[in-house]
């Protein structure tokens, strides 16, 4: 008996797919990981804005940008709004993170549970690309969106092409 139980389950889970309830949890997760960081990055401007500069603008003109980024992009991503548009900022701001943090030769050593601390920016890389890629799911406000925006009605899409033939 409980070996059928057990079956049924295993079997039941390996045929149906949970991948907007997946990508629900990780839209989640990553974006109140990336809402901390902002927010840790706030609380510690001052001593951020002395060392960070990039494209030319100063240092807490730079930062300044980065927070503002990484909190709305953030939002948006744990919305799932207008998700494939707000990795892109994210993107580049882990992108230039890692390569600095590649170059900087006081984080050579540094190990942080077994893991080298520009790990951490590609490893957001990763996820945010996997969204690119895979969109929000039906669970995010894109869908909602798209659903009650977008016609995918055969009939309309057969009467614009008479039309267009006409």
């Amino acid at each position: 008996m409980l070996l059928k139980v057990a079956k049924s389950i295993f079997v039941y889970m390996s045929t149906h797919s949970y991948s907007n309830l997946s990508r629900l949890f990780l839209r989640l997760f990553v974006g109140v990981m990336l809402l901390q960081l902002g927010v840790n990055q706030m609380s510690q401007f001052d001593n951020l804005s002395n060392v960070t500069v990039a494209f030319g603008m100063s240092g807490s003109t730079t930062i300044t940008v980065v927070i503002v980024l990484e909190l709305v992009c953030s939002m948006l991503i744990a919305l799932g709004l207008f998700t494939r548009f707000a990795i892109l900022p994210l993107l580049v701001i882990m992108g230039m993170t890692s390569v600095r943090l590649f170059g900087n030769e006081a984080f050579q050593d540094e190990v942080i549970f077994g893991m080298m601390p520009e790990m951490l920016p590609m490893l957001f890389c990763g996820v945010l690309v996997f969204f690119g890629i895979s969109g929000p799911g039906k669970i995010s406000l894109d869908y909602i969106l798209a659903r009650y925006t977008v016609s995918y009605d055969a009939s309309s899409i057969e009467e614009e092409r008479t039309l267009d033939e006409a």
